[in-house]
């Protein structure tokens, strides 16, 4: 009789945590109405201790993404997130850049069950425009890109045409006035309701000839453009300074938080501070995949990772 009634209980209980009910939702990503991260700028926070094992619960993703694929991609940004957690600023930002990647590969990044992403960089203008315009559809809400790529005068209104309800999160690529104004001029024309643009300046701190921005050493061309943000243009919000620095060349990234000391005394002096959500000043926007982790420690305050957690690029024939 024992043997029955003990038999007839494992079966139920078998049974009961078959059913749906019992079962763990599948993770959601935040929508845009959301709590808002607990340091500045668009990216999610990386996580205290982030598992790079830890298991993915949702179970949407397209047929044509395998699940070696996802597990590698979520491996990658679980690696990348452990290191930025345990290094001199866990709080820093991780943005991944998905540029010559497709859509469906950041679907295992929004979806990761410990260090979910919201925020992706792109290099390329039309690129860049063809995901935001997936959001809301194959992407979720909420989902938005950081540009960094190259700006391009006419390109800038598509950009933001498509940009709009926060799909365009950032650009960090603006080194002249001209940039400004047409971005400003842009919003003013295609976005409703009083929404701006957050916007990082890129600096050239190595000096090569293939690389773009305003030289390090003249700080008041930086801050002639930071002033003219702040007065002429009340669509943009500045927040920071990029550069892309020469490989190896750490000594980039200290040059940048040399000019950051010298912006962060002039908007303090001469333009009434930052906001409130900008307490340590200007965000620094530096290191990529194979120095991120020197430039978190020579102050970045948002890094770029691409290849660590997407894998080798595969480069159009024509870059757009």
């Amino acid at each position: 009789m024992r043997t029955l009634l003990l038999t007839a209980t494992i079966i139920h209980l078998a049974s009961s945590l078959r059913s749906p009910a019992l079962r763990p939702p599948p993770f959601r990503l935040m929508s845009a109405a959301g709590p808002p991260p607990s340091a500045p700028g668009p990216s999610a926070p990386v996580p205290s201790a982030p598992s790079p094992s830890a298991p993915n619960p949702y179970s949407a993703y397209p047929s044509e993404l395998p699940p070696s694929t996802v597990a590698s991609l979520q491996s990658g940004l679980s690696a990348v997130s452990l290191s930025i957690s345990r290094s001199s600023n866990p709080s820093c930002f991780l943005t991944p850049v998905s540029k010559t990647k497709p859509w469906q590969h950041l679907l295992p990044l929004i979806h990761h069950p410990t260090a979910p992403c919201r925020t992706f960089a792109e290099n390329y203008a039309q690129e860049c425009c063809e995901k935001m315009a997936l959001v809301g559809k194959e992407l979720p809400e909420g989902v938005g890109f950081a540009f960094i790529g190259a700006l391009q005068s006419n390109k800038i209104n598509g950009l933001v045409a498509a940009g709009a309800g926060g799909r365009l999160a950032r650009v960090e690529t603006i080194s002249s006035g001209k940039a400004l104004g047409k971005f400003n001029a842009a919003i003013e024309g295609r976005w409703p309701g009083g929404e701006t643009l957050d916007v990082l300046l890129q600096v050239d701190t190595s000096r090569e000839a293939s690389k773009s921005g305003l030289d390090y050493e003249d700080a008041d061309a930086v801050n002639a453009l930071v002033r003219r943000c702040r007065e002429e243009c009340p669509r943009l919000v500045f927040r920071g300074l990029m550069t892309i620095g020469a490989a190896g060349d750490l000594a980039a990234f200290d040059r940048l938080r040399g000019l950051k000391a010298q912006v962060d005394a002039y908007v303090n002096e001469e333009l009434e501070g930052y906001p409130a959500d900008m307490e340590k000043g200007a965000w620094l926007s530096m290191g990529m995949s194979g120095d991120y982790l020197d430039a978190i420690e020579h102050g970045a305050t948002h890094v770029r990772v691409g290849s660590t957690i997407f894998g080798a690029r595969d480069y159009p024939a024509a870059a757009k």
